[in-house]
């Protein structure tokens, strides 16, 4: 068969037999397909994707979203992702970036938290639009700033006006998305994730939990 440049999926629908076939194609060429090419999968999976020729293996995607709870009351961000994606499952990398800030009548503290994260997800309904649940590991690290608000009084003693620290953390997280495509390689969607870092505090691990929830859109290729 005559294939264009890019990836298709052939679906041999066959009862137990039926298989998917990859084919990765860098120029317009002939291909000799044979019976037994491919690997096995279910007429319920083939069936979620009838008619869809192109499957993309590559994903990127770019989120906004906020945060309660954890280092400060409220945070917000930002997210950049790739993924290595299957109809059914997928692996990510994420990079995160998040401000945060708390007040007390003595300090202003503001805090800076990189993180890379780490996840699997099961992908339900392969098509448009589907949902994911998933888990994974989170790395963080938080930079604080205090400012003590008294920095008129305290200039004149020598008492530091700002305080800076800084702390690692690593834990689990759990989260469930939404997802939709647009023109079958463009996707957006909405995401709900529950984040348990662990960082030192005074020699011992505390845990900072927050609920994070963010908007994301991407591309498949």
């Amino acid at each position: 068969m005559l294939v264009p440049t890019g990836r298709l999926v052939v679906h041999v629908l066959a009862g137990e037999d039926s298989r998917g076939l990859d084919l990765r194609v860098s120029a317009t060429e002939l291909h000799h397909l044979g019976l037994t090419e491919g690997r096995w999968m279910s007429p319920a999976v083939l069936g979620n994707d009838a008619g869809v020729l192109s499957k993309p293996l590559h994903e990127a995607s770019v989120a906004y979203g906020g945060a309660l709870a954890g280092y400060a009351t409220v945070a917000h961000g930002g997210g950049l992702r790739y993924a290595y994606a299957h109809p059914t499952y997928a692996f990510t990398v994420v990079g995160t970036a998040f401000l945060a800030g708390t007040s007390s009548a003595e300090n202003d503290n503001l805090y800076t938290v990189f993180g890379l994260r780490a996840r699997a997800e099961r992908r339900y309904f392969s098509g448009a639009p589907f949902v994911a649940v998933g888990a994974g590991l989170v790395g963080e690290l938080a930079l604080q700033s205090v400012r003590r608000k008294d920095a008129s009084e305290l200039a004149q003693t020598g008492y530091p006006i700002e305080e800076r620290y800084r702390a690692g953390a690593v834990g689990p997280e759990l989260f469930v998305n939404l997802r939709t495509t647009v023109g079958g390689t463009s996707f957006f969607g909405a995401e709900l994730a529950a984040v348990f870092p662990f960082a030192p505090v005074a020699g011992q691990l505390q845990a900072f939990p927050r609920l994070e929830g963010a908007l994301y859109a991407g591309l498949g290729f």
